[in-house]
């Protein structure tokens, strides 16, 4: 059974003993598209990919190659809720993990150079997805569904026109804005006591995040929404791609995970 850890400054820990000889440690930040303005859309993609470009102390080269010879896996992920970031590997090297993570999150330089050259990762990553009918069909289902003035009704990697134009700036806002101790959750679990992994929290993770509170965003109710809406979109593509899209329970309140086990069946 996980135990929730709050710390003074905010940050939450989902921690859980497990009698194993390997680890898992991840960084989730409720900062994901949703969070997004239509003129910045696609920098929390954009944040997550340059998270891994370098910091004051380790290059790119460096976080990789002491990935490797920890023989761990080091990743991130973007969602329209959310950017996470995880590393799994050996549980002696437990402290390392926790450090390297915080040192990424907290310490990465964002220089222009390294700017530009992922922003044309970022760029071929977004033509790629224009030929996935699968992706583009779910896109369009969330432009429909949530209308245009909703933030969830954008793409998450955002758009070639808005990718281009991300400032330095704007990735330094963004994180300064979001990435705060009440909007981050430590999740671990491996075979480490409680306290020592609360005493790595604090020492790599707590003396580096701002103290100040993040905005809030209230959740998009399905209050009054149509749900018999159609939308299609032609490409020259040898197969069709059909997405549907109905209300279910939340988070908070419902049986969530049913109807989620359900659609990956």
């Amino acid at each position: 059974m996980a135990d929730i850890i709050t710390m003074p400054n905010g940050l939450r820990i989902c921690y859980e003993n497990k009698d194993s000889l390997s680890c898992a440690f991840g960084v989730f930040v409720d900062a994901g598209s949703r969070n997004e303005s239509a003129e910045k859309n696609g920098i929390a993609h954009f944040i997550e990919h340059m998270t891994f470009k370098g910091t004051f102390s380790r290059t790119a080269f460096d976080i990789a190659d002491e990935t490797d010879m920890m023989g761990a896996t080091c990743n991130a992920y973007t969602s329209k809720t959310a950017t996470v970031y995880y590393i799994t590997g050996l549980n002696k090297f437990a402290e390392r993990y926790v450090e390297l993570l915080g040192d990424l999150l907290f310490c990465s330089t964002y220089t222009e150079e390294n700017i530009e050259k992922e922003r044309g990762v970022v760029l071929e990553e977004i033509h790629m997805y224009d030929d996935d009918g699968d992706s583009l069909s779910a896109d369009l289902l969330s432009k429909v569904y949530f209308g245009e003035g909703c933030s969830l009704s954008r793409p998450i990697l955002g758009t070639a026109k808005t990718v281009k134009k991300l400032k330095r700036k704007d990735i330094l806002d963004f994180r300064k804005k979001w990435y705060r101790p009440e909007n981050i959750v430590l999740s671990f679990v491996g075979d480490i006591p409680q306290e020592t992994f609360i005493g790595y929290v604090e020492k790599y993770f707590s003396a580096r995040i701002p103290k100040e509170k993040a905005p809030f965003i209230p959740y998009v109710s399905d209050e009054g929404k149509v749900f018999s809406t159609y939308a299609s979109l032609k490409k020259p593509y040898e197969q069709a791609s059909v997405t549907m899209r109905m209300p279910s329970p939340g988070y908070v309140g419902g049986n969530y995970f049913a109807p989620f086990l359900l659609a990956n069946m």
